[in-house]
């Protein structure tokens, strides 16, 4: 099994209103495309209620940096009380959908993820000592990479919702792994 580095940990959005629910998932869709990640939906359900739509949904897009690291970032989407409502903007009217939206993000570096490594006990403890002081500052550097690349797509959801106006964009702690600030 792949090691698995936690470097973000639970960078969450909340927002309340009007928004189009077929465009906020284009635009996720449109982000991991553009960034090189392949996109893995892991679990999608979706429940009517009388006080609208529920929307769970779980990413796990990743994209291959190097043959031995990988970035991985978990996205949860909670949506809840959805309903399509008609909004008038400049004589124009349309349906666009009003409720409340949660975006949780979680961000991994996989090691050996092609499980290389792992075949005899002798490559795997070489391969953690090999991690530990030899490849300690590439793995540092993609690290500091996938925080931006998080920080970029927290941007990009915020400014979809309307929330960019609130403040900078939150800095990723990581007190777990040492190395990355």
């Amino acid at each position: 099994m792949a090691e698995r580095k936690l470097v973000v940990e639970n960078i969450s959005i909340s927002y309340s209103g009007l928004f189009d629910v077929k465009e906020f998932y284009k635009m996720i869709d449109d982000w991991f495309k553009a960034k090189g990640y392949d996109k893995v939906v892991v679990k999608h359900k979706e429940y009517s209620t009388e006080t609208g739509k529920n929307i769970e949904i779980l990413l796990a897009p990743h994209k291959n940096v190097t043959d031995y690291i990988r970035n991985l970032i978990k996205v949860w989407i909670g949506m809840s009380n959805i309903k399509e409502v008609e909004v008038k903007r400049d004589k124009t009217r349309f349906k666009i959908n009003k409720g409340d939206v949660i975006v949780v993000l979680d961000g991994y570096l996989e090691l050996d993820y092609e499980h290389r490594w792992e075949q005899k006990p002798l490559f795997f403890f070489l391969r953690v000592l090999i991690d530990k002081f030899i490849h300690k500052s590439e793995i540092d550097k993609y690290g500091e990479e996938l925080i931006e690349e998080i920080n970029e797509f927290h941007n990009e959801i915020r400014s979809f919702l309307g929330l960019h106006k609130y403040g900078p964009a939150i800095r990723a702690k990581t007190p777990e792994v040492p190395g990355f600030r």
